[in-house]
């Protein structure tokens, strides 16, 4: 689904997105809106504790070929870009430990915050249950895994299909595709 144009045409009210989505919040030239977006964590299932806090967060994995012949310089590269570099371009954050996440959503926001209901992103923010929903490696049949889960969200997204009956297709279809792919 293309969730952006969902989100910004007023056609969803919500969307479990990650931290990748604050700057595009302010790029009215290209996703024209005038309403503020609230922030809020990912919804959690009633008492499940397990989960308090988990926000989906943009991850990029670096590294340095083995063939690279300043092995130090690339290293040094790699840790200032992903850090103070990642200041300098004010469109995403660290992954650093005990870092402000805050000083990283001001460069994003910018000086005009009427977009942003600031209160609840800082509130997310600096959430003290904070939790990385960090995408991993995943196995070599995940594009046919997010094919299924994308056409079964379309459908309950669109009232095709409950709550309960999305599940069950998802569980379904994906153990098929789990059982086909791992032998």
């Amino acid at each position: 689904m293309t969730y952006r144009a969902k989100f910004y045409n007023n056609e969803v009210a919500m969307i479990p997105i990650g931290s990748w989505m604050i700057p595009e919040v302010k790029d009215i030239s290209k996703y024209p809106h005038t309403f503020q977006t609230v922030f809020a964590p990912l919804p959690i299932w009633p008492g499940d504790t397990a989960h308090l806090g988990l926000t989906n967060t943009a991850n990029h994995y670096y590294s340095i070929a083995s063939t690279t012949k300043n092995r130090q310089a690339a290293y040094d590269f790699l840790r200032y870009y992903t850090t103070e570099g990642m200041k300098i371009r004010g469109v995403s954050m660290t992954a650093e430990k005990d870092v402000d996440k805050m000083v990283y959503v001001d460069l994003m926001v910018g000086a005009d915050k009427s977009l942003y209901d600031y209160d609840s992103l800082k509130a997310v923010m600096t959430n003290p249950n904070w939790k990385d929903n960090v995408e991993s490696i995943a196995p070599p049949y995940v594009r046919e895994i997010e094919t299924m889960v994308g056409e079964e969200s379309d459908k309950f997204l669109m009232g095709q299909q409950d709550l309960n009956a999305t599940i069950a297709a998802m569980i379904k279809r994906g153990d098929e595709i789990i059982a086909a792919n791992v032998k």
